[in-house]
């Protein structure tokens, strides 16, 4: 047997009119999705629905049956009190509850029911509370016509009244007037007037199905800008795409700080969250998409964009001191999936004078940090102190190019390369009677792993040099053939860096053939729907780019809410 999903469910009060009886019956409505959570459209269901008095396992007042068919989009609507029951539903004292509707199902359209559990019903139907616990009347009925002597008929019964207003049907025509004199009876009493209107106490109701009544005067009703027809909207058609929608054309006249909807926090004291999940922290506003199927999203921000300095969702503190925007386009018209601003002080020079926090961006990843692609340029670090700071090996294809600013041009230089990591350092020195001793400064010294090859060159007449010893303190250079020459010498020592690992793990990975591709490929833009990207991660002890094991990418759920 499948499992079946009611992913909506909503009790709505049926319409009445000021003139008729309170209706035996409330709609619900749900969509039905089976057990892989594909909605089960246009496929008749057998159901059946219990209402439970004082608890969720309380007595059984009322069970009935229906057997409907799903539409094109997964609802099934029904009206409970007017399925196939042996139970009176207009036995139920709805002012006894509280009461709770339980669910149940057979996907097959058959008898066999599973529950699919019970809910408290949150309010009753207005006019069943009214018939069963209200106690004010509706006028009388006047008097039947008189005969020529006969009494006039007594007044018509009042109507019921409702829990918060609501007037009963009106009363019922008087009886007959007593017998005259001579025979004539007197007229029958005169119907008793309408109670007052259901939905908001007034006598004169005018509107529109599915709109919700307002006062349109002191004793007048009519409708309000909300319409409910199984979906809830204010300012425009109900849809089923949208539990609520909300429409607002807004005036440049009210000034600024306009939203559409707007949700507003706050507490009697501090109420710290205790994570990032969704249940977890608190917050104005929460959307919350308990199915991740592809494209869908907790909240979703989009504008057009049509103008600059707008965006689909910003974040902020209150004064907009730094804020981040998702989905923006900046005063030059250059689009960003992602923006942010740290905030902004003033300075003097190319450094700010004053104190300043806030970092324009943070990422964290337990794989990768963070990505950047460009089609041109892949990413642009700007800096007053310093553009980039790594932490750790750095990796590139390519040549690493450095631009030099002179007065009058930029010079573009290339780093110097090597299979090994080594580190150079170089100067003169003057031969004093045909020698010389070199110490090396005690940084570079500090950053030899082992004693470095010396080449030294003479720069005025001598018999030739030769190096006497060298270690990672220094070298002494001499003068061939015991010559005693005083002349300067020019020198370079090149040695490997105390870090040279010429078999570092990282660097058998990412010289690997197939790695640069790889790595394209997992920087692949989802905004390219022909295709996908590739998945990277580390499988303790080497990156991987093939499929990612299930167990990585399950979702444990722990029930619907």
């Amino acid at each position: 047997m499948k499992r079946i999903i009611f992913t909506v469910a909503a009790f709505v009060a049926l319409s009445f009119s000021s003139f008729g009886q309170a209706p035996e019956g409330f709609k619900y409505q749900a969509v039905v999705r089976d057990a892989a959570s594909t909605i089960i459209v246009n496929q008749a269901v057998g159901m059946q629905i219990v209402i439970h008095q004082g608890s969720a396992t309380g007595t059984a007042v009322y069970t009935e049956t229906f057997a409907p068919t799903t539409n094109g989009y997964g609802l099934v609507n029904l009206e409970i009190g007017t399925g196939t029951s042996t139970d009176d539903f207009s036995l139920i004292d709805w002012s006894a509850g509280p009461y709770f509707v339980e669910t149940l199902a057979d996907l097959a359209g058959g008898t066999s029911y599973n529950s699919m559990g019970t809910s408290q019903m949150m309010s009753v139907p207005y006019a069943l509370y009214a018939k069963t616990s209200g106690n004010g009347q509706g006028p009388a009925g006047p008097a039947g016509a008189d005969g020529l002597d006969g009494a006039p008929g007594p007044a018509g019964p009042a109507g019921a009244d409702g829990v918060d207003g609501l007037d009963g049907a009106p009363g019922p025509a008087g009886p007959a007037g007593a017998d005259g004199v001579d025979g004539l009876d007197g007229a029958p009493g005169a119907t008793g007037p309408a109670g007052a209107d259901g939905l908001d106490g007034s006598a004169n109701m005018t509107g529109t199905a599915d709109y919700v009544v307002k006062f349109t005067a002191a004793t007048t009703g009519g409708n309000s800008t909300i319409r409910d027809n199984g979906t809830v909207s204010i300012g425009a058609a109900p849809s089923v795409d949208y539990g609520l929608y909300t429409r607002r054309t807004q005036l440049t006249a009210d000034g600024d700080g306009q939203a559409v909807i707007y949700g507003y926090r706050t507490r009697d004291s501090q109420n710290d969250g205790i994570s990032y999940a969704n249940t977890g922290g608190n917050s104005g506003v929460r959307g919350y998409n308990y199915w991740g199927d592809v494209y869908t999203f907790g909240v979703i921000g989009s504008s057009y964009n049509d103008y600059t300095r707008t965006g689909g969702v910003l974040g902020s503190q209150n004064s907009g001191t730094y804020w981040g925007s998702l989905g923006y386009k900046n005063s030059a018209s250059a689009t960003y999936g992602v923006y942010g601003s740290s905030g902004y002080a003033s300075g003097a020079g190319l450094l700010p004078s004053a104190e300043v926090i806030g970092i324009g961006g943070g990422f964290f990843g337990k794989m990768v940090g963070s990505t950047s692609q460009g089609e041109i340029i892949g990413q642009i670090n700007s800096g007053e102190l310093f553009a980039q700071y790594n932490s750790g090996n750095v990796y590139t294809y390519g040549q690493n190019i450095e631009l030099v600013k002179t007065n009058e041009a930029v010079t573009p230089v290339y780093a110097v390369t090597s299979t090994e990591a080594t580190v150079y350092s170089k100067g003169t020195i003057q031969l004093v009677n045909g020698t010389a001793h070199v110490s090396f400064d005690s940084e570079y010294a500090l950053l030899l792993g082992e004693s470095p090859v010396v080449t030294a060159t003479p720069n005025g007449e001598c018999n030739g040099l030769y190096i006497a010893s060298s270690d990672k303190n220094g070298f002494i250079v001499k003068e061939l053939m015991n010559g005693s020459s005083n002349a300067t010498v020019s020198w370079i020592a090149v040695g490997n860096r105390v870090d040279n690992n010429p078999v570092d793990k990282a660097a058998e990975m990412v010289t690997a053939p197939d790695f640069e591709r790889n790595v394209q490929q997992v920087l692949f833009s989802d905004g390219n729907l022909e295709g996908s990207a590739k998945a990277i991660w580390w499988d303790g002890t080497t990156i991987r780019f093939d499929e990612l094991p299930a167990h990585l990418t399950t979702v444990q759920r722990t029930g619907e809410k």
